[in-house]
């Protein structure tokens, strides 16, 4: 029984190490790839405690700044910038997601998830939305076509 559980908590450890960067949803994906990502992820979330979703966050943060590098470069070879603020941009920028990566992991490890809601207020916390019933129409107007009457009211 203990060796059963050792082996599944190896393959979530594995699954945590390995695959949280490539589930990344990014642009270039085609609707199949997205699909298979959500899926895969979705199936992470529960056995990992949703650990996966801020190991998945952390590193599209991180594919976001190596973007927004090649960007700041990209304007650099254009003359549209000087090489001393555009690494002065990058640096202030990888500085920002790192200490949002921080700031995501000490909550998870002190049990909170991305919202700063605990695990367990998580789903009590979710109100759903009240029904309001359509407003009575005002006015209505009836119009008589070849024998038959319509009536549409606004």
């Amino acid at each position: 029984m203990s060796s059963t559980r050792s082996i599944r908590l190896a393959m979530v450890i594995l699954l945590m190490a390995t695959g949280c960067s490539s589930l990344v949803l990014r642009d270039s994906d085609t609707p199949l790839a997205k699909t298979g990502k959500v899926l895969a992820r979705f199936a992470l979330v529960f056995p990992t405690l949703g650990i996966s979703e801020v190991g998945i966050a952390a590193r599209s943060r991180e594919l976001a700044v190596e973007d927004y590098h090649q960007t700041l470069l990209a304007q650099v070879a254009a003359g549209t910038m000087s090489a001393a603020d555009a690494e002065f941009l990058y640096l202030l920028r990888l500085e920002q997601v790192e200490s949002q990566n921080a700031a995501a992991a000490a909550a998870l490890a002190a049990g909170f998830n991305q919202a700063g809601q605990s695990f367990g207020n998580a789903m009590r916390a979710y109100q759903p939305p009240a029904y309001v019933p359509p407003p009575r129409p005002t006015s209505c107007t009836t119009n008589n076509i070849g024998g038959t009457l319509f009536t549409n009211c606004y």
